[in-house]
């Protein structure tokens, strides 16, 4: 593995953290918010799988005709 330390791992993080900072979009015109974002997420990523599910049920089915 590439990151065979603590060092090299902290150093990345922080790397991230720093570049996060920097190239940060302050003035932005949209408003998030946690709990509203994160439901629309959430239903997204349901009914996601939920599409898999139903696609890879139908396709272990046998075809009738």
């Amino acid at each position: 593995m590439i990151f065979n330390n603590s060092k090299h791992i902290f150093t990345l993080i922080s790397l991230l953290i720093i570049s996060t900072q920097a190239f940060a979009q302050n003035d932005s015109p949209y408003e998030t918010n946690f709990y509203k974002d994160g439901a629309w997420i959430a239903g997204g990523i349901g009914l996601s799988a939920l599409g898999l599910a139903l696609i890879e049920k139908k396709m272990a089915c046998p075809i009738r005709t």
